[in-house]
């Protein structure tokens, strides 16, 4: 019985050390981002037959540690964030053009206005020299604002186009990481009877959010806890431990815009449709 006694004091030492050690662990990573506090769950241990009596209690266990995740909140979260992503490099960008051509003192607008009153005056006095004078000096300041118009422009296109670019490849990046975490998740969760790495499950969570302030996804996880991640209407990105590349190419339509494609099995690009790519940075653009 002083044996019995002694391990069930220890069983709920072990437990109470295991506790600090999550908390200890959660105020480590208080500043990590993605991680999600931890929590070791206890039960009681199975109890002692004793013949005659009945069950003696042995103490306590600890059962798993497990995480504060929601992942229909998360869900939720990534896809504002996605959202609020679009729109806001969607407005920075429109926002260029509005000022460009909207500008009432420096935009188009007065130039032509400018322009068309001079050349009513020359059509009411054609005789006059200083009319036309006036005309020719309008003609070629409305002349010089096209061509300014027309660097900025090319200038705020290969701007875009080069923001295509990176985003692109940052999206690949994460496509990869996350296939690599979904085969070490796969491999630990069956190597631990199915206990969950949750260090390495909020890493991949945090990846899949950041992805999500790249291009809108559609998030499904596959039986085992692997994820699978969609783009547009249904392309594949990530399947279970493989990740399919994108690639940023010259639209066909227009071989001065960049537009995404996919590069499947045999490496050809094949161009995605524009109009099913939304959400994230790379919708905005």
């Amino acid at each position: 019985m002083s044996n019995s006694m002694f391990y069930t004091g220890l069983s709920g030492l072990n437990v109470a050390q295991a506790a600090l050690v999550t908390t200890g662990h959660n105020t480590a990573n208080v500043n990590t981002p993605g991680y999600s506090r931890q929590s070791a769950q206890t039960a009681s241990a199975s109890g002692v037959n004793m013949v005659g009596v009945g069950f003696f209690g042995s103490g306590a266990r600890v059962t798993d540690v497990t995480r504060s995740y929601d992942q229909y909140l998360a869900s939720q979260l990534n896809q504002a964030q996605s959202t609020n992503q679009a729109l806001g490099t969607y407005a920075a960008q429109i926002s260029q053009l509005d000022n460009l051509l909207a500008n009432q003192q420096a935009g188009l607008a007065p130039q032509l206005q400018t322009f068309f009153s001079h050349v009513q005056a020359v059509a009411n006095t054609p005789a006059d020299p200083a009319a036309r004078q006036q005309l020719l000096s309008s003609s070629q300041a409305l002349s010089n604002q096209f061509r300014t118009m027309d660097l900025y422009l090319s200038d705020l296109n290969v701007n875009v186009n080069q923001q295509i670019a990176g985003s692109v490849e940052q999206i690949n990046t994460y496509a990869e990481q996350i296939a690599s975490l979904n085969t070490q998740v796969a491999m630990l969760s069956n190597g631990t009877g199915k206990q969950a790495p949750n260090d390495l499950l909020d890493q991949r969570d945090q990846l899949v959010a950041e992805l999500g302030k790249l291009v809108g996804t559609k998030l499904v996880v596959q039986d085992g806890g692997q994820y699978n991640i969609f783009i547009g209407n249904g392309q594949t990105l990530v399947l279970g431990d493989k990740a399919t590349r994108l690639a940023a190419v010259n639209a066909a339509s227009d071989p001065g815009r960049t537009t995404l494609a996919v590069v499947n099995a045999a490496g050809n690009a094949v161009e995605l449709q524009e109009s099913v790519i939304s959400g994230g940075s790379l919708g905005g653009l």
